[in-house]
Parts: structure tokens; sequence; C-alpha cells
């Protein structure tokens, strides 16, 4: 695994879609909430930005580097 990223959770089968959270606690309530809403959390990659809530924009495209990956949700917090 990466060390560069503190949680990542790869899809079961890839959907070229990413989801990109701040820390790996907003990753799993994400995935806890697809599951609650019955959608299958298990096609969802994901990744966690080690608590960075506002990345450059050459960090998200690292993390589209892979040519497999077309998407990207940035669920990210809105701190004032």
């Amino acid at each position: 695994s990466d060390k560069r990223f503190s949680f990542n959770f790869t899809a079961s089968n890839n959907n070229g879609a990413l989801v990109a959270t701040e820390s790996a606690i907003d990753l799993l309530s994400y995935l806890t909430l697809m599951k609650q809403n019955r959608h299958d959390w298990c096609m969802v990659n994901g990744v966690s930005l080690t608590g960075i809530y506002k990345p450059r924009e050459d960090t998200l495209l690292k993390l589209l580097s892979n040519p497999e990956m077309a998407t990207l949700l940035k669920a990210l917090a809105k701190n004032l």
C-alpha cells in the first residue's frame, strides 16, 4: 500500500471513480452512508488525504494518474 495516504479502499470492481476525503474516519463514514442507503459501497475507490482539507491541484491530479480513474469526487469539509 502507498504510505503517503493514511487510508485507502479499492473497489472490488473498478467503476472509474475515486472519492477523496480529508481523513480516514471521513472515508469510513462515506462508505457507511453508502451502505445504509443501499448503495454498493464495495464499488467505491476511496482515499483519505491525511488531514489536508484544501489539497493542491497537482496532488489531486496524482490521484487520478491511474488511467482507470476518470472521475474524482472531493468529499472535503468546508471549515471556516
